[in-house]
């Protein structure tokens, strides 16, 4: 969702039903960037990928994969992906970024299931969220991370829906902290790692297209915040 002074007046005219569209259309890139963060992608998920109508939607969204990624067979490409995957984020080496704010934080603990790992816990369960098991990843980690500010867009497009316009207010302003409690504090400079590391265009355009993202978003939750204030008030 690219910021301009259009989508900024956008913004200001827009109903509580419009502002459910913009939560789900949000939640839907967090929760498709955080699934390919969180595991390498699978025979399926590939296929998705490469249907027509995801094949659109990613060059909607900029996201340019090379036409290999669309012609190459399925096990072979699978099976490359997950050798990257593991290069870059699981197995010890020289080319390892772990995808954990303990570690990528400046100053961090540098300890997996270390205070941060717990912090995020406690924010996740504060916001009276259920924390998902089945990530069966730490909760530092940038795929979790991205999968609970998925869940709180999810809740602020209900909310919207439902015309609870102060519900979807708690949504965003829980959006607007832990973004910048958590993964707003390394994101960044992790995913430039990534594009930087990475012998695989998939991975770099990954990395790229989730900077952008992030930065657009960073802009946006601010600006629906301020809305949703105004319109709480009237």
């Amino acid at each position: 969702m690219a910021l301009s002074e259009e989508a900024s007046s956008e913004f200001a005219a827009a109903s509580p039903r419009q502002f459910a569209g913009y939560a789900q259309e949000r939640a839907g890139v967090y929760g498709f960037v955080s699934n390919l963060f969180l595991t390498e992608p699978t025979v399926e998920s590939l296929e998705k990928l490469r249907s027509v109508e995801f094949r659109e939607a990613l060059r909607a969204s900029q996201f340019a994969l090379d036409e290999s990624f669309f012609t190459r067979p399925l096990d072979e490409l699978s099976l490359e992906l997950a050798v990257e995957y593991t290069s870059l984020f699981v197995l010890p080496g020289k080319n390892r970024i772990p995808p954990y704010e303990s570690i990528q934080t400046p100053g961090g603990s540098g300890a997996l299931s270390g205070p941060e790992a717990q912090q995020v816990r406690a924010y996740i369960t504060a916001t009276g969220t259920k924390y998902d098991e089945t990530l069966k990843e730490l909760p530092d980690h940038f795929g979790v991370e991205l999968y609970f500010l998925k869940t709180l867009a999810e809740i602020e497009s209900t909310s919207w829906e439902k015309g609870d316009i102060a519900s979807a207010l708690n949504a965003l302003d829980f959006q607007y902290d832990f973004f910048n409690l958590h993964p707003g504090k390394w994101a960044f400079p992790f995913l430039a790692k990534v594009m930087e590391t990475t012998t695989h265009n998939f991975y770099r355009e990954l990395a790229r297209f989730t900077q952008e993202f992030l930065s657009d978003e960073q802009s946006c939750i601010e600006l629906l915040l301020e809305r949703a204030r105004e319109m709480d008030k009237q």
